[in-house]
């Protein structure tokens, strides 16, 4: 499985995209198949696009995507759509992530124009299921300071018992005699130092054509645009005070009416001593008898540059110029990326391809891979309540998706009626089905799945006026691929319908549910908490065979855990041989499969306990699919875990029936039934 790291910052110049640079030449080094994306891009101060993608072409050999314009961040996040973004920003990454075995992920830095950047790096964390490197400057921060940061940083990233953060890097450290401070004061901190760097000031070093493009400033004289700014003085003295401050690769600050300057600035140029250039302020351009006096210097390549602003203000501007490397700014991005890339540790670097990257699957991960199955496969799906609002806002939404083809079953005068109370607009390519309109394949049909209620043509047409009956017709004559229904209608006759006009599989013992809960850090599946009051342990084996099939075609790898019954219960010795016996026979029928128990669901659940109470278990504290002994234990601990993480679920699903159907709470929402449509769509694809 591919290894993602996410790069994220601690603070302000932390020296984000260079870090993620010099860890790209460095793992190319160990010859190592790397990748980096940027999923969301930075604003810019100067309001342009993100750039950090270009630096990377521009020193390597890899082509990362274009990231989700910062403007469609903003969007999303303002109409409280944070999932929908995390699948854009997968949906960039996914062919990087497909295509190499580690992949550096950039994360945001938070700025004036993005406070939200650190919400988002987590949620970024999240999504993608990666590792975290995180990098800080040292610049005017004390090693405790420092580690202090890195630490409130880590806390952002725990998971589980644990925590993303494989590493820190620290930038920008005051001399080589510090870095031995700085590293020991992360470390006591339990935190890993991957590298640290020491200040060099050559790597920040601007060219003219920079601070030409960053501040706007008017070219008196071209001349070499490329000479870099060592640093800056502002000529407040008469010539001869001033002639110590006229050094190689200095910018000269001045009045535009200084012309001693200026003609100083040219003999200098003259005599060898290659000025960085000469910035006139107040607007005030030279006489253009002095610019012919100083014709010479500026054909050898003086740049003379002039500003409308004031001294000291200019000054500042230049001061406080945006520190990142400009795209095209080839020179420097290499040595930035050789500089950072040397420092890193060689044993946490090889470290990195062996993690276990990839071993969850998240959310959003779940989510688009979903999608992206749904649109393929395009089922049809029958809503027999399409007098319901939020049914009709549903279908819209799935509509718009491109999710399944959907047929709303009712009549259509009252279908019409409540989309418009609603004030929704249904789309032309959602069919209307009224039950009045049955005809007599829907009435065979009927007759031959009710062979001892002794209907005729006639009278089976009168029962097919019901929605759902007809819906369950229409899905048993093959003219739709699925059902969803329970919004308005009672789940448990929905449940009984199904099973007698749709039936179950050959190879299925019986019909059994599953709930997908979309945990923080990972998406499980929870099988029977809806349906089987006390299966025995060949529908225990059945449920959990089923579970596994479903989790795995959605692109959960699947480790099962038989949980054991509540043993303060009477029968809890029967319970638990149940369990054993059922944890048998599915190793039997699955010897592919992880598979486990009977064990606690804590020990099933979590890292740590599993070590203690389960430590050879295949499955303990990495299971994904949830397998209950009993309705009872199945529906409170969903119930429990739902409410206190605070997650969101998929489910009830069935499975083991001929065609799906499904039903949804009386209260869910129209986003919970455009999710019921979404898994049907796909379990009648994978049927």
């Amino acid at each position: 499985m591919t290894r993602r790291i996410l790069v994220v910052p601690i603070n302000q110049g932390s020296g984000l995209t260079a870090t993620c640079l010099g860890l790209a030449h460095a793992l190319d080094d160990l010859r190592v198949n790397v990748g980096y994306v940027k999923p969301l891009a930075q604003p810019r101060h100067d309001g342009g696009d993100d750039h950090s993608g270009e630096l990377v072409r521009l020193t390597t050999p890899l082509r990362p995507p274009s990231p989700v314009p910062a403007t469609v961040t903003e969007r999303l996040l303002a109409e409280g759509h944070l999932d929908a973004l995390m699948q854009e920003a997968l949906t960039t990454a996914e062919e990087v992530i497909r295509d190499h075995d580690l992949v550096i992920i950039e994360g945001l830095v938070p700025s004036a124009d993005q406070t939200f950047a650190d919400r988002l790096n987590v949620a970024l964390a999240k999504a993608m299921d990666a590792d975290v490197l995180l990098v800080g400057s040292a610049h005017q921060h004390s090693p405790h300071r420092l580690a202090d940061q890195m630490a409130a940083m880590d806390a952002l990233y725990r998971v589980r018992e644990g925590s993303r953060v494989v590493g820190v890097v620290i930038n920008r450290i005051p001399s080589v005699a510090l870095i031995a401070p700085y590293k020991d004061a992360v470390t006591d901190r339990g935190i890993e130092v991957a590298a640290a760097v020491e200040m060099h000031r050559e790597l920040a070093y601007p060219r003219v054509r920079d601070v030409v493009r960053q501040l706007g400033l008017s070219v008196v004289s071209h001349g070499d645009q490329d000479r870099r700014i060592h640093d800056i003085a502002i000529a407040a003295q008469s010539v001869p005070g001033f002639l110590s401050s006229l050094t190689a690769d200095r910018m000269v600050i001045v009045p535009g009416d200084r012309h001693e300057v200026l003609m100083a600035a040219g003999l200098c140029e003259m005599s060898g001593t290659k000025l960085a250039a000469i910035l006139l302020t107040a607007g005030a351009r030279p006489d253009p008898q002095v610019l012919e006096l100083c014709r010479p210097a500026l054909d050898a390549g003086l740049p003379v540059l002039l500003t409308p602003e004031k001294t000291f203000e200019t000054a500042n501007q230049v001061i406080g110029m945006d520190p990142d490397v400009p795209a095209d700014d080839g020179d420097r991005a290499r040595m930035v990326t050789r500089v950072v890339g040397d420092r890193f540790d060689e044993a946490w670097l090889r470290r990195l391809p062996g993690g276990s990257g990839g071993e969850r699957v998240t959310a959003a991960q779940f989510r688009l891979h979903a999608l992206q199955l749904a649109r393929r496969g395009r089922r049809q799906i029958a809503l027999p309540e399409g007098f319901d609002p939020r049914v009709l806002a549903a279908a819209v939404q799935v509509n718009r998706n491109e999710i399944a083809d959907l047929v709303i079953i009712g009549e259509r005068e009252a279908v019409a009626d409540a989309a418009a109370q609603s004030g929704l607009a249904l789309p032309t390519s959602i069919r209307v089905m009224s039950p009045s309109r049955a005809d007599h394949r829907h009435a065979q049909r009927l007759i031959e799945l009710r062979p001892d209620a002794g209907l005729d043509q006639q009278s089976a047409l009168v029962q097919l006026r019901d929605p759902l009956l007809f819906a369950l017709i229409t899905l048993s004559l093959g003219d739709v691929d699925g059902v969803v229904g329970g919004a308005v209608l009672d789940r448990r006759r929905i449940l009984e319908l199904a099973k007698e006009l749709i039936g179950t599989r050959s190879d299925i013992a019986l019909v059994a549910s599953e709930h997908f809960l979309l945990l923080p850090d990972q998406v499980v599946v929870y099988a029977d908490c809806s349906v089987n009051a006390e299966p025995n342990a060949a529908e225990l084996a059945s449920i959990a065979a089923q579970a596994a099939t479903s989790a795995e075609s959605l692109g959960i790898h699947p480790r099962v855990a038989f949980i054991s019954a509540d043993l303060s219960t009477a029968g809890s010795h029967q319970d638990l041989d149940r369990v054993t016996e059922a944890t048998a026979l599915l190793r039997e029928r699955r010897p592919d499969l992880a598979v486990d128990g009977p064990l606690a669901y804590g020990a099933a659940a979590s890292p740590s306990l599993a070590s203690l109470r389960a430590p050879d278990s295949p499955v303990a504290g990495r299971a994904t699919v949830f397998v209950f002994p009993d309705l009872r234990t199945g529906r409170t601990t969903y119930h429990a875990v739902r409410r206190s993480a605070g997650v969101d679920a998929l489910g009830p699903l069935l499975l083991g029936l001929s065609a799906p159907v499904n039903s949804v709470a009386r209260d869910a929402t129209a986003d919970e039934i455009a999710d019921a449509i979404l898994m049907t769509a796909l379990q009648a694809a994978r049927a």
